[in-house]
């Protein structure tokens, strides 16, 4: 991708998640996918799977940073 086309999809991804459905969405999916709690299982591809769901979160916060602070 390039710089532009970067830019631009952050900011579709702030347009969504900044307002307060989305604020509100970004929540659930962080209560829903782990975000803030462990996610090691016994079970190694349950741990796998858990681990992808909390990258999702982390993506999207990751593409709501502010790259200018």
């Amino acid at each position: 991708m390039t710089p532009q086309e970067i830019a631009d999809l952050k900011s579709a991804y702030k347009l969504c998640f900044t307002t307060d459905d989305g604020k509100r969405v970004l929540e659930d999916l962080k209560t829903r996918c782990g975000f803030l709690r462990t996610n090691w299982s016994d079970v190694p591809n349950e741990t796998y799977f858990r681990e992808g769901q909390r990258w999702v979160v982390l993506w999207i916060l990751d593409m709501l940073h502010d790259d200018n602070r």
